[in-house]
């Protein structure tokens, strides 16, 4: 890979992760603490000690705070009680995954699913664990059978499966599958710049500016935006119009009264910097030749 393909490369990933932190809605306030959750939940339990969800609550709620343990035998508790198998199997999978234990984590999902061959939450955590085992094609097939019967996935699982295709050499699938979601969702900044990153990929460079102009018409002097308009530029081998754009975007960034302090809007600027040097570079060499 060449040092501008991993630079820009960089750059939208980052910008990728700007996206995904803007559409996460803050925690309400006067949502109970994690303390207060336990109190209520070790009440429930103590008042129904048979209940399976009482258990089951209160193994979320171990997990959240990764005493694996003591939520994997809450599940387990549960399942003993009666809860469906798929779904205590699915559920103590998922704690061994959190804890990075993911062959024994597929051995769960592996039961959920042949128990019920589309229980989505064991399908997309078999999934995950593929993608973790470097498998994305098995992945795929997993989501594949999840997806249809998720009424409104957040754009951070479509971002799963997104990955996912793009992984197993299914990049014109994974656009698609993008742009279904946008129609459906709307112009999720997460989902459009991702659908960015595969235009660039093949080539698209006019569909890529067309659909990031679009978005800053909504929004101007979007620091975001007007990054990845000009990483498009560079793609493309506009340098001059690359500079430029480059420049623009870190007016903006600047322009932001709120980025000191903002780990992301940091890191944007650095790179923002790192382009322009890197432009200046490439016109040096061109210089001496």
């Amino acid at each position: 890979m060449s040092n501008r393909s991993a630079a820009t490369a960089w750059l939208s990933s980052s910008l990728i992760v700007l996206m995904i932190v803007a559409v996460v809605p803050p925690t309400a306030s006067g949502h109970p603490g994690i303390h207060e959750q336990e109190a209520t939940a070790d009440a429930a339990l103590k008042a129904e000690p048979s209940d399976p969800e009482a258990h089951i609550t209160r193994g979320k709620l171990y997990q959240e705070v990764e005493n694996w343990d003591a939520a994997i035998a809450a599940f387990s508790r549960a399942r003993d009680l009666g809860a469906p198998v798929q779904r205590a199997a699915t559920l103590v999978g998922n704690v061994y995954l959190a804890a990075g234990w993911t062959l024994t984590a597929k051995r769960y999902f592996d039961e959920a699913i042949e128990v019920q061959s589309d229980y989505v939450s064991a399908r997309i955590g078999r999934a995950r664990v593929q993608m973790l085992q470097g498998d994305p094609a098995a992945a795929e097939s997993d989501f594949a059978v999840a997806f249809p019967d998720i009424a409104k996935p957040s754009p951070a699982l479509v971002l799963e499966r997104h990955r996912a295709l793009r992984a197993a050499g299914q990049s014109d699938k994974a656009l698609v599958f993008l742009e279904g979601h946008l129609a459906r969702m709307g112009p999720v900044p997460a989902l459009q710049s991702a659908a960015v990153d595969l235009e660039l990929e093949a080539g698209k460079f006019d569909a890529a500016l067309q659909r990031v102009d679009a978005l800053l018409g909504q929004a101007p002097r979007h620091p975001i935006w007007a990054a990845k308009r000009a990483e498009i530029l560079e793609h493309a081998g506009r340098t001059d119009e690359a500079r430029a754009a480059y420049r623009e975007a870190l007016a903006f960034v600047q322009l932001r009264t709120s980025r000191r302090g903002s780990r992301n809007l940091e890191d944007l600027e650095k790179q923002l910097h790192a382009a322009l040097e890197r432009g200046a570079e490439k016109n040096t060499e061109k210089g001496e030749q």
